[in-house]
């Protein structure tokens, strides 16, 4: 039987993680120290966890590979619902990416190839958002330039020159 794990919110410390180990537990008619004992730590830092003594973003990950399968959850799973990984993680906030975009159409506008398309931002802007990314794909090969350069993977095949 495998738990269903809820839809989680940043910042609980790791409540729903122990909540879900706890389930599992009793489902199978496990003691504390036997999941200890499966999970390969001791019960006192087993009992640490669950009084909030220790954080459960601190267990290894070789624990959390064994918490994974105890739940029959994905790795990943586990990982956020531990704290180790966050929602920052994966994804970044849409307004910074929208301002991302116009900087970049920005230039892309305002360069030889644009002039020569006698295209303008707004225009650019206008068009629909996977356009707008192909276009700063297409504008970064041309030009040899990463448009992000904090973002090195989003720009394959663009070598930057030494900072």
């Amino acid at each position: 039987m495998s738990l269903r794990l809820h839809t989680i919110t940043e910042g609980e410390g790791g409540r729903q993680f122990l909540h879900a180990l706890d389930q599992q537990r009793l489902l199978r008619s496990m003691s504390r120290r036997e999941l200890a004992e499966h999970l390969g730590i001791s019960p006192p830092y087993l009992s640490q966890l669950f009084n909030g003594d220790k954080p459960v973003s601190a267990l290894p990950l070789a624990c959390l590979r064994r918490c994974a399968e105890f739940l029959q959850q994905p790795m990943v799973r586990c990982l956020v619902l531990s704290g180790h990984l966050s929602s920052s993680d994966f994804f970044w906030d849409a307004y910074s990416e929208r301002d991302l975009m116009k900087g970049a159409l920005a230039v892309v506008a305002c360069s030889r190839w644009g002039e020569v398309a006698q295209v303008n931002k707004a225009q650019l802007l206008d068009l629909p958002q996977p356009v707008q990314w192909l276009l700063i794909r297409l504008y970064e090969s041309a030009a040899q330039q990463c448009m992000f350069p904090d973002l090195p993977a989003a720009c394959p095949g663009v070598t930057l020159p030494p900072r």
